[in-house]
Protein backbone atom coordinates (compact mmCIF):
# COMPACT_ATOMS: atom_id res chain seq x y z
CA UNK A 1 0.00 0.00 0.00
CA UNK A 2 2.40 2.37 0.90
CA UNK A 3 4.01 1.37 -2.22
CA UNK A 4 1.79 2.54 -4.43
CA UNK A 5 1.37 6.08 -2.21
CA UNK A 6 5.06 6.72 -2.70
CA UNK A 7 4.63 6.01 -6.45
CA UNK A 8 1.93 8.20 -6.61
CA UNK A 9 4.20 10.90 -5.13
CA UNK A 10 6.53 10.93 -8.15
CA UNK A 11 3.78 13.83 -9.18
CA UNK A 12 4.57 16.03 -7.04
CA UNK A 13 8.84 15.28 -8.18
CA UNK A 14 8.29 15.19 -11.66
CA UNK A 15 5.14 17.82 -12.07
CA UNK A 16 5.67 19.91 -9.56
CA UNK A 17 8.62 21.92 -11.66
CA UNK A 18 6.48 21.29 -14.54
CA UNK A 19 3.87 23.30 -12.99
CA UNK A 20 5.54 25.53 -11.77
CA UNK A 21 7.20 26.43 -14.91
CA UNK A 22 3.82 26.63 -16.94
CA UNK A 23 1.65 28.26 -14.73
CA UNK A 24 3.38 29.39 -11.39
CA UNK A 25 6.23 31.68 -12.83
CA UNK A 26 8.40 29.40 -12.67
CA UNK A 27 11.57 28.83 -10.59
CA UNK A 28 10.64 30.90 -8.11
CA UNK A 29 7.56 29.63 -7.12
CA UNK A 30 8.92 26.34 -7.32
CA UNK A 31 11.78 27.16 -4.44
CA UNK A 32 8.94 28.45 -2.70
CA UNK A 33 7.18 25.11 -2.44
CA UNK A 34 9.80 23.36 -1.50
CA UNK A 35 10.70 25.85 1.33
CA UNK A 36 7.69 25.82 2.49
CA UNK A 37 7.66 21.64 2.68
CA UNK A 38 10.98 22.10 4.45
CA UNK A 39 9.66 24.59 6.99
CA UNK A 40 6.27 22.10 7.76
CA UNK A 41 9.08 19.15 8.21
CA UNK A 42 10.49 21.07 10.84
CA UNK A 43 7.69 22.48 12.30
CA UNK A 44 6.54 18.58 12.47
CA UNK A 45 9.31 17.50 14.05
CA UNK A 46 9.60 19.86 16.85
CA UNK A 47 5.58 18.89 16.95
CA UNK A 48 6.82 14.93 17.24
CA UNK A 49 9.28 15.93 19.89
CA UNK A 50 6.20 17.44 22.24
CA UNK A 51 3.73 15.20 21.81
CA UNK A 52 2.50 11.47 22.59
CA UNK A 53 -0.82 10.38 21.04
CA UNK A 54 -2.59 7.71 23.42
CA UNK A 55 -3.21 5.66 19.92
CA UNK A 56 0.24 6.34 17.91
CA UNK A 57 -0.85 4.57 14.18
CA UNK A 58 -4.15 6.47 14.04
CA UNK A 59 -2.77 9.53 14.73
CA UNK A 60 -0.07 8.67 12.02
CA UNK A 61 -2.24 7.71 9.00
CA UNK A 62 -4.61 10.93 10.28
CA UNK A 63 -1.47 13.12 9.69
CA UNK A 64 -0.49 10.70 6.33
CA UNK A 65 -4.03 12.67 4.93
CA UNK A 66 -2.17 15.64 4.91
CA UNK A 67 0.31 14.28 2.57
CA UNK A 68 -1.21 14.07 -0.66
CA UNK A 69 -2.67 18.16 -0.20
CA UNK A 70 0.17 19.68 -2.28
CA UNK A 71 0.04 17.23 -5.28
CA UNK A 72 -3.68 17.65 -5.58
CA UNK A 73 -3.17 21.45 -5.15
CA UNK A 74 -1.04 21.24 -8.12
CA UNK A 75 -3.70 19.75 -10.10
CA UNK A 76 -6.35 21.88 -8.97
CA UNK A 77 -5.35 24.99 -7.51
CA UNK A 78 -2.41 26.01 -9.59
CA UNK A 79 -1.54 29.18 -7.25
CA UNK A 80 1.84 29.40 -5.61
CA UNK A 81 0.78 30.62 -2.34
CA UNK A 82 -1.93 28.02 -2.35
CA UNK A 83 0.55 25.17 -3.13
CA UNK A 84 2.66 26.00 -0.47
CA UNK A 85 -0.05 26.11 2.19
CA UNK A 86 -0.60 22.88 1.11
CA UNK A 87 3.28 21.95 1.00
CA UNK A 88 3.87 23.55 4.55
CA UNK A 89 0.71 21.40 5.81
CA UNK A 90 1.95 18.23 4.51
CA UNK A 91 5.27 18.51 5.50
CA UNK A 92 4.32 18.90 8.91
CA UNK A 93 1.87 15.35 8.52
CA UNK A 94 4.46 13.68 6.67
CA UNK A 95 7.15 14.70 9.99
CA UNK A 96 4.68 13.64 12.61
CA UNK A 97 3.60 10.49 10.25
CA UNK A 98 7.36 8.99 10.02
CA UNK A 99 8.24 10.29 13.87
CA UNK A 100 5.02 8.31 14.93
CA UNK A 101 5.68 5.45 12.59
CA UNK A 102 9.07 5.03 13.51
CA UNK A 103 8.44 5.30 17.61
CA UNK A 104 6.09 2.37 17.33
CA UNK A 105 8.46 0.33 15.19
CA UNK A 106 10.79 1.08 17.57
CA UNK A 107 9.02 0.44 20.86
CA UNK A 108 6.97 -3.08 19.46
CA UNK A 109 9.94 -4.81 17.52
CA UNK A 110 12.37 -6.16 19.56
CA UNK A 111 15.89 -5.16 19.19
CA UNK A 112 17.01 -8.07 17.64
CA UNK A 113 14.70 -7.97 14.68
CA UNK A 114 14.62 -4.10 14.33
CA UNK A 115 16.72 -4.24 11.28
CA UNK A 116 15.49 -6.76 9.40
CA UNK A 117 11.79 -5.55 9.67
CA UNK A 118 12.30 -1.86 9.25
CA UNK A 119 14.60 -2.79 5.98
CA UNK A 120 11.48 -4.98 4.95
CA UNK A 121 9.53 -2.02 5.84
CA UNK A 122 11.70 0.37 3.81
CA UNK A 123 12.24 -1.90 0.84
CA UNK A 124 8.49 -2.62 0.36
CA UNK A 125 7.79 1.27 0.93
CA UNK A 126 9.63 2.80 -1.78
CA UNK A 127 9.58 -0.06 -3.98
CA UNK A 128 7.57 1.01 -6.83
CA UNK A 129 8.81 4.81 -6.16
CA UNK A 130 11.06 4.60 -9.41
CA UNK A 131 8.38 3.20 -11.64
CA UNK A 132 6.46 6.14 -10.93
CA UNK A 133 8.84 8.65 -11.30
CA UNK A 134 9.22 6.95 -14.81
CA UNK A 135 5.53 7.37 -15.54
CA UNK A 136 4.49 10.14 -14.70
CA UNK A 137 5.78 12.00 -17.31
CA UNK A 138 4.87 9.66 -19.78
CA UNK A 139 1.17 10.16 -18.62
CA UNK A 140 1.25 14.02 -18.49
CA UNK A 141 2.16 13.86 -21.82
CA UNK A 142 -1.01 12.39 -23.02
CA UNK A 143 -3.19 13.88 -19.88
CA UNK A 144 -2.18 16.62 -19.61
CA UNK A 145 0.25 17.46 -16.15
CA UNK A 146 -2.50 19.02 -14.09
CA UNK A 147 -4.79 16.08 -14.51
CA UNK A 148 -1.66 13.80 -13.72
CA UNK A 149 -0.88 15.41 -10.27
CA UNK A 150 -4.91 15.72 -9.55
CA UNK A 151 -5.68 12.05 -9.79
CA UNK A 152 -2.09 11.20 -8.26
CA UNK A 153 -3.07 12.97 -5.08
CA UNK A 154 -6.15 11.72 -5.15
CA UNK A 155 -5.44 7.58 -5.68
CA UNK A 156 -3.35 8.71 -2.48
CA UNK A 157 -5.42 10.07 -0.66
CA UNK A 158 -7.96 6.87 -0.86
CA UNK A 159 -5.24 4.93 -0.28
CA UNK A 160 -4.16 5.98 2.93
CA UNK A 161 -7.62 6.56 3.87
CA UNK A 162 -8.09 2.58 3.33
CA UNK A 163 -5.07 2.12 5.97
CA UNK A 164 -8.36 2.85 8.90
CA UNK A 165 -9.87 0.04 7.69
CA UNK A 166 -7.55 -1.87 9.74
CA UNK A 167 -8.32 -2.60 13.31
CA UNK A 168 -4.94 -2.29 14.07
CA UNK A 169 -4.08 0.94 13.35
CA UNK A 170 -7.14 2.78 15.02
CA UNK A 171 -7.02 0.80 18.24
CA UNK A 172 -3.02 0.02 19.04
CA UNK A 173 -2.36 2.24 22.39
CA UNK A 174 0.87 3.39 22.85
CA UNK A 175 3.55 0.19 24.03
CA UNK A 176 6.49 0.79 26.15
CA UNK A 177 9.60 0.11 24.51
CA UNK A 178 10.73 -3.55 24.48
CA UNK A 179 13.14 -4.82 27.02
CA UNK A 180 16.69 -4.73 25.32
CA UNK A 181 18.48 -8.80 26.49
Amino acid sequence: MTSVINMLQAAFNVLGPVISHDALGGSVAWGIILIAFGGGSVVGGLVSMLWRPRFPLRTAVLCLVLFPLPVIALGAFPSTAVVAAAAAVSGIGLMVFNTLWDTTLQTGVTRVMLSRVSSYEWTGSMGLRSLGLGLVGWLATSQGPGTVALASGLGQLLLIGTLFLSNQIRTMPRTQPVPVK
